[in-house]
């Protein structure tokens, strides 16, 4: 089964680390910033240019039927993650997310502040439904909340697993 995997987490979490070990296919919005020389150079008036590059690729690989993906970004706030459940939909994938609770080496140099501000923000996740509800007649969003409360979770090293799918 096609499978779409989003691991959120604040910076440091493991996220990328995780997404690596899951699937060779990994993006990220910090990829964007990554030159020709393979050096990391953070600008932060392009966040949005780097994250419709990763939404780019992602769907990309989407249509072009790959099995597995994986999308590691903070997600802080669960709007972020909206557009890739659409697509998950929209593409036939299944949907994992996936929250990293590691405390790795930040090696993007994000300011402890700015981390703290992350997790005072953070919106915990607890379904698909919490994605989708907004978008799809009642009826339907009622079928995605029974079937991310009623599946088995899939534990993860440094992880908390909460899959979901949506059924027909």
């Amino acid at each position: 089964m096609k499978t779409l995997y989003l691991i959120r987490g604040v910076p440091g979490s493991g996220k990328s680390t995780l997404a690596r070990r899951i699937t060779e296919n990994v993006y990220e919005a910090d990829q964007f910033y990554i030159n020709e020389q393979g050096e990391y150079s953070y600008n932060a008036s392009k966040i949005k240019e780097a994250h419709a590059w990763c939404q780019t690729q992602v769907e990309a690989r989407m249509k072009e039927g790959y099995a597995e993906i994986a999308v590691a970004n903070t997600f802080v706030r669960l709007w972020e993650m909206r557009w890739y459940a659409r697509k998950a939909v929209q593409y036939g994938y299944a949907l994992q997310v996936i929250e990293c609770k590691g405390q790795f080496k930040n090696i993007h140099g994000v300011p402890d502040q700015k981390v703290e501000e992350m997790l005072k923000n953070w919106e915990c996740y607890h379904g698909i439904h919490q994605l989708l509800e907004d978008w799809l007649r009642p009826v339907d969003a009622v079928k995605i909340k029974h079937t991310a409360l009623m599946r088995p979770t899939r534990g993860k090293v440094n992880a908390v697993s909460q899959p979901s799918q949506i059924t027909s």
